[in-house]
């Protein structure tokens, strides 16, 4: 009885770290923060093979016993990290880190006598958002250490040290990339280009100025088909995004053209070429209604280009209904009097006033 009595003593002196075969620690802050911070970490994910501890060590009577914390390593690490960070009240970056490696060993040096010991430690940090979580930065750091055998609350300390240096590196890598990483963009900015261009043989760019004329019909005409002329007509949106400041701005350059090899007439005509031209400014017209549309959303940094892309294909959608309606209501121009009334329709469109031609597209719905 007395044996374990002093037993007891003994283990109650050594800061309730050990029990057993096992030692205990706490993560504990160091009184340093980072304070005013945009990004507040979020969730740990421990993704080591064995969780089962940290590690070994010996005690003082050169004993292996394992390490580990107190409660389970992502409860405590995930605990310290948002103690250590203090974030703004605005925070836009939820962070998630998986701990993909976390080792402790320790050697005796017979030469030294002196305990040698070392923990390696790599994690992988990432931005958590609507979708699947975003990879932003890996983190590989290790400390060595070396002790007497009385010594054994060095071990704590280093345990603690690895953890306050991935904080470090985190918050340090964060200041660097914070204003030019589109991952950790706040905001995005649009740059439109829908300027005149000067056409060529190959490619006739969209101009008030410059109507349609026959000699644009280059291509050999079908003889099997039914129709007198086809126009290839269409609509380019391409650019690239660059970094400004924490926002992204994304360039968006717009192009309306024709193309003359891939457009023919039968019998040319003064009728027949309104009817071509009309057709060419129904896509001038779906770009001027795209462009209306961007400049009056709301783009999530995350799913910006998401959203660009679907802008994009709904416009090619209401392009192909416009020409639709608009051949299917004059019978490819045959019908004089919704010719006439398309004229007008368009007119008004390319002015700015898309009234009479959105009550048309409901009407196709």
């Amino acid at each position: 009885m007395r044996i374990l009595f002093l037993l007891t003593v003994y283990l109650m002196l050594s800061n309730n770290e050990a029990f057993g075969q096992e030692v205990f620690y706490d993560l504990t802050p160091n009184g340093e923060y980072f304070s005013s911070r945009d990004y507040q970490y979020f969730e740990v994910v421990d993704q080591r093979k064995d969780r089962s501890k940290i590690g070994v060590m010996f005690d003082s009577q050169g004993k292996n016993r394992a390490v580990k914390l107190k409660g389970s390593l992502e409860k405590d690490m995930l605990e310290l990290f948002q103690k250590k960070v203090k974030s703004n009240s605005n925070t836009l970056h939820r962070i998630q880190v998986h701990v993909d490696e976390l080792k402790l060993s320790e050697n005796f040096n017979s030469a030294t006598k002196l305990y040698e010991g070392g923990i390696e430690m790599k994690l992988s940090y990432f931005l958590i958002g609507r979708a699947d979580p975003i990879a932003l930065v890996d983190y590989s750091g290790s400390l060595n250490y070396r002790r007497t055998a009385n010594r054994s609350d060095q071990v704590r300390y280093v345990v603690n040290g690895i953890f306050h240096k991935s904080l470090e590196f985190f918050d340090s890598w964060v200041s660097a990339q914070n204003l030019g990483n589109p991952s950790l963009a706040k905001s995005v900015r649009l740059e439109i280009t829908d300027i005149r261009r000067e056409s060529t043989s190959d490619t006739v760019f969209y101009d008030p100025g410059r109507p349609l004329n026959w000699g644009d019909f280059k291509d050999s005409p079908q003889v099997t088909s039914k129709f007198n002329a086809t126009i290839f007509a269409s609509f380019s949106m391409a650019g690239t995004s660059v970094m400004d400041n924490g926002t992204i701005v994304q360039g968006l350059d717009f192009k309306v053209y024709m193309l003359p090899k891939q457009s023919w007439v039968k019998h040319a005509s003064d009728y027949g070429i309104v009817h071509e031209q009309l057709h060419f400014d129904a896509v001038r017209i779906a770009v001027d209604r795209l462009i209306y549309r961007l400049k009056n959303i709301e783009l999530d940094p995350e799913f910006f280009q998401a959203t660009l892309n679907e802008e994009y294909l709904d416009a090619l959608r209401e392009l192909s209904k416009i020409q639709e309606l608009y051949d299917g209501q004059t019978q490819h121009g045959l019908n004089k009097v919704q010719q006439a009334q398309w004229e007008t329709r368009i007119k008004k469109a390319l002015a700015g006033d898309w009234e009479d031609l959105e009550k048309i597209l409901d009407q196709k719905k």
